[in-house]
């Protein structure tokens, strides 16, 4: 899937993004926050304004050491009220004809494992929970670029536009 004149548009007039990955695809919602106004001829509402890419290729991966698996049957949400530096990088040196990919991964770096700062008896609220089960998902963009010699070359590999780190429940970035 490349993308088209009008998604470059959106992704650089978008104050914000949500991302949907499920299973091979993903899905992206540009939003563009709309301001009210009050007075003039032209008073408004807020509102917000949407633009979807669809069908964008997607990865989802869990770590195991070094070794990152590929994930069936996995769900991954990102979103930004705020489109920060990283979007806008990526939107600035998107062009029509890019093809973009976004990747899921989970706890990406490993400094995670073995937290116990701060550590008390209500954070054992369930039979086989640790404290140290935190986890860092990450939803990454590589944008790619095909050249007049037809060669396919990264724009951008694996640029962070979202990350959170959250014990493993409903609020985890990754849905298992």
């Amino acid at each position: 899937m490349t993308l088209t004149k009008d998604d470059v548009t959106a992704m650089r007039q978008a104050t914000g993004f949500v991302i949907h990955g499920a299973g091979d695809l993903a899905w992206i919602r540009c939003i563009k926050r709309i301001k009210s106004r009050t007075s003039g001829p032209f008073s408004a509402d807020e509102k917000e304004l949407e633009h979807e890419i669809p069908g964008i290729p997607c990865r989802i991966s869990m770590s195991n050491g070094s070794l990152f698996q590929r994930q069936r049957g996995s769900k991954g949400t990102a979103s930004r009220l705020y489109a920060d530096g990283a979007w806008t990088a990526l939107a600035a040196l998107a062009r029509a004809g890019d093809s973009l990919e976004i990747h899921f991964t989970e706890n990406s770096n490993g400094y995670l494992k073995g937290v116990t700062e701060g550590q008390t008896e209500a954070d054992s609220y369930s039979p086989g929970f640790r404290f140290y089960d935190l986890h860092h998902d990450q939803c990454q963009a590589t944008l790619y670029r095909t050249d007049k010699y037809d060669v396919t070359r990264a724009v951008i590999d694996h640029l962070v536009l979202d990350d959170c780190t959250c014990p493993n429940n409903s609020a985890r970035m990754i849905q298992h």
